[in-house]
Parts: C-alpha cells; structure tokens; sequence
C-alpha cells in the first residue's frame, strides 16, 4: 500500500531538481524583465534590516501558496494526515547544499 503523497506515473526529481529525463537549457529561465533595474534600485534603498524583513515576509507568502496549492491537491486528507504531508513536502524544498 502507497503513502498518502503517492502520486501516479510520478518520476523521481534528481539533485539538481529536474525530474528524469528533463534537459535544461538556459533559454528555459531567461525572460524579460523590464522592472528588474527598478527592482534592484528598491532592494539597494532598503536597509539591512528591511531587506531581511522583506525575505522573510516573501518567505511567509511562499510558504502559504505552497500549502494552500497542495490542500487544493489533496482537499480529502484529514488535518493530521495533510500537515504531515505538507512537512515532507517542505522538507524536499530545502536546499540540501549548505
């Protein structure tokens, strides 16, 4: 019997977080940013602790999009059973490299 976060037809994500089989290429991440100049000015402008305190609320939103487009996925596990699958979900996220 599977785990509760089985999904079908499924390839396994390698270190570099492509699943088998994927290629990259670098045209796959490049796309226009026309506010990226601004963008950057902003951050600049920001103090230490404003940046951080930004990173941390993106952190926060990420997290909560994450989770709300996992319930979506799987609307019929109990409470317990989705926090538990949310943490293993979580903890794939995690940058394994420092």
């Amino acid at each position: 019997m599977g785990h509760l976060h089985d999904e079908p037809a499924r390839r396994s994500v390698t270190s570099n977080g492509m699943r088998e089989g994927e290629c990259f290429h670098m045209t796959d991440t490049l796309k226009e940013r026309p506010n990226h100049a601004a963008y950057l000015e902003v951050l600049r402008r920001m103090t230490p602790e404003q940046r951080l305190t930004k990173a941390f609320e993106l952190s926060e939103a990420t997290r909560a999009l994450f989770r709300q487009g996992l319930r979506e996925r799987f609307p019929e596990l109990s409470e317990e059973d989705f926090h538990k699958l949310y943490l293993e979900r979580l903890a794939l996220c995690h940058n394994r490299n420092y």
